[in-house]
């Protein structure tokens, strides 16, 4: 990109470089850019805007416009971008996503250049504000809100799957629970009963109704609730039991989830 100061205020990779997410604040008298990237490209604005957005890309027409908050724009892989900006003033959070990661008909995104779509919009400021405020933001929950993404953006975003075996649903479950220490990836998951991911999570939500990483987390904190109430470890030794990154990450997703702290529910536990 040529002209304007972009300042990141938070950056993370995943899956081997398969996932990039960047969260940034960018302001530009004038601008141009020129890429054609290798991953999947999904840019939120999160506040602010520009005067002028324009935008040609290789298969579609000629754009101009302006960007304001919750426009979305996706860049399909290998598609040839020239985009050139006045006054901009922003703050955006984008997502790169290796098409090799979500190995379905969805990820055959087509280009869209300030589109609106509000559950995707969701979706994206979930993952932003987490990384903003400092949260972990697990591999499992990445890799199932971009394939969430990339399902609601793509041709086949209404299919409705069929839902997860018995069979695959306790080989899913037996995995899960043997990973509660150290973190499972939706690639994983999906391999342990031969899917892509995309396919089984749309699969075990429509067995259990809720996605993978939310089974997950309640997992951990219902494995926690027993530790806290059976055992007499330190919270920072639980918090590594079950593969925080910090006792302060612990407390975050345990009082999330029941509305208490561990501290406060080790207590009660115990009378």
């Amino acid at each position: 990109m040529r002209g304007g100061v972009a300042t990141f205020e938070r950056e993370g990779s995943w899956c081997d470089g398969k996932i990039y997410a960047a969260c940034k604040r960018w302001t530009a008298r004038q601008s141009e850019l020129v890429h054609a990237r290798a991953h999947h490209s999904i840019v939120l604005t999160l506040t602010g805007g520009t005067r002028l957005t324009g935008n040609k890309i290789s298969t579609v027409p000629r754009y101009e416009g302006a960007d304001r908050a919750g426009s979305i724009s996706v860049i399909p892989a290998g598609v040839e971008r020239h985009g050139w900006y006045r006054h901009a003033d922003m703050r955006f959070f984008a997502l790169l996503v290796d098409p090799r990661l979500v190995a379905s008909p969805a990820t055959e995104l087509r280009p869209r250049i300030n589109h609106h779509d509000r559950r995707v919009e969701a979706s994206l400021r979930r993952v932003a504000e987490a990384m903003i405020v400092r949260d972990e933001v697990s591999a499992l929950y990445i890799e199932e809100l971009a394939a969430g993404v990339l399902a609601q953006l793509g041709d086949h975003r209404h299919r409705i799957a069929t839902a997860l075996s018995s069979a695959a649903l306790e080989r899913t479950i037996d995995l899960m629970e043997a990973r509660l220490g150290n973190g499972v990836s939706l690639g994983e998951l999906g391999a342990n009963v031969d899917m892509d991911g995309d396919l089984f999570a749309r699969k075990f939500k429509a067995r259990l109704g809720v996605p993978p990483y939310r089974y997950f987390v309640a997992r951990r904190v219902e494995r926690a609730r027993e530790l806290l109430g059976f055992g007499r470890a330190p919270l920072a030794e639980i918090a590594v039991t079950l593969g925080y990154s910090s006792q302060s990450h612990f407390t975050r997703q345990f009082v999330r989830e029941t509305g208490t702290t561990p501290a406060a529910w080790r207590r009660r536990a115990r009378g």
